[in-house]
């Protein structure tokens, strides 16, 4: 028999990372706009940088300390707790910037807020989804993540429809919104960590052959095909098939998520490696088609393929990251995945600008 933990700690982390998932399409929809209403046109490109290193470095120094938090004072939630509450109060400090407060008088500390909003958001995601293995047995994991990427790929897949939802409801609250959402779902997951404190528990006598290239491998695999659909095929779909590309990613990303529960079947007829791996080589392929061919058919073709190779890669190169992490670096090491993935989507927009 497998572990067997309450249904509601692993459902806890899927709204958390939908709630994450949706503060993010908030983010990048309101910061120019915000930006813009502040006369802050000025620090977009610093902003931007600034965005790209806090993505790529906070999730792994999160998890490192929440590591050595567990690991010297068995108190593994404090980087969580903390991320959860900053980033919350942030959303309410720009709701009440934005709704009551002369929009000129929070001029300075605009850029200052987005910063923090932006390392607090890093600093609970690591801490929270390395917890993932310890919530089933290593075999299982690959269906617990069909389930969790709803959470994950499954809100960019509905942001054609949360767009219009947070414009119509306008930025304060929205703002609102998110601190709530956030501090809802914080809560939530911590409390299903105290009452099943096993979850935290970490065995330092765990000696499994880990293999650093693998997990770097895995890493890497995820993060160049997940942050291409994400980064620069919009763009160029719109320009392959003069369509609105972000209505097409989308449903790339819906299809990629209905398809994750039978993908991640096949953990039990091949390796994990292997399945990567044939993921891997799925979406560079395509990627590749989508680069230099413009025949609408094969384009559509490739799409499929890239949506296939998304949902394979989602489904198996985290469980296999987790696999490859020594249980004493386990929130360090998700940090690293999370953070590889971050850096190449910033990667892919710096090239497109």
């Amino acid at each position: 028999m497998g572990k067997k933990y309450p249904q509601s700690a692993f459902t806890s982390l899927v709204v958390l990372n939908f709630v994450v998932g949706f503060s993010w399409i908030a983010y990048h929809n309101y910061q120019p706009k915000l930006l813009d209403a502040f006369e802050l046109n000025t620090v977009g490109e610093f902003l931007f940088y600034a965005q790209w290193l806090i993505l790529f470095a906070v999730p792994g120094l999160a998890g490192k300390l929440s590591d050595n938090m567990l690991r010297r004072r068995n108190k593994y939630l404090i980087i969580y707790v903390t991320g959860i509450t900053v980033a919350a109060m942030t959303f309410m400090s720009v709701a009440l910037g934005v709704g009551i407060i002369n929009l000129l008088s929070l001029r300075p500390l605009v850029p200052f807020l987005v910063i923090v909003w932006l390392i607090s958001m890093n600093m609970f995601v690591a801490p929270a989804n390395a917890l993932l293995k310890n919530i089933a047995e290593q075999d299982r994991l690959p269906k617990l993540m069909a389930i969790l990427i709803i959470g994950t790929e499954g809100v960019y897949a509905l942001e054609p429809v949360i767009i219009p939802l947070i414009e119509g409801m306008g930025a304060v609250l929205t703002f609102i919104a998110g601190g709530l959402l956030v501090t809802f779902a914080g809560i939530w997951f911590q409390r299903q960590l105290k009452k099943n404190p096993e979850i935290m528990s970490v065995d330092y006598e765990e000696k499994p052959d880990h293999k650093p290239l693998v997990f770097v491998a895995a890493s890497i695999a995820f993060g160049s095909v997940f942050a291409f659909i994400i980064a620069v095929l919009p763009s160029l779909i719109g320009a392959r098939l003069n369509v609105d590309g972000s209505t097409t990613v989308a449903a790339l990303l819906g299809f990629s998520t209905l398809i994750a529960w039978p993908v991640s079947r096949l953990s039990t007829k091949f390796s994990l490696q292997t399945l990567a791996g044939t993921g891997w080589v799925m979406g560079g392929v395509s990627v590749l088609a989508l680069l230099i061919i413009s025949n609408e058919s094969i384009v559509y073709m490739a799409l499929i393929i890239l949506g296939l190779s998304c949902s394979v890669l989602s489904v198996t190169t985290f469980p296999l990251a987790l696999k490859n992490i020594p249980a004493r670096n386990l929130a360090l090491g998700t940090g690293i995945f999370l953070g590889i993935a971050e850096g190449f989507e910033g990667f892919y927009q710096w090239l497109l600008q």
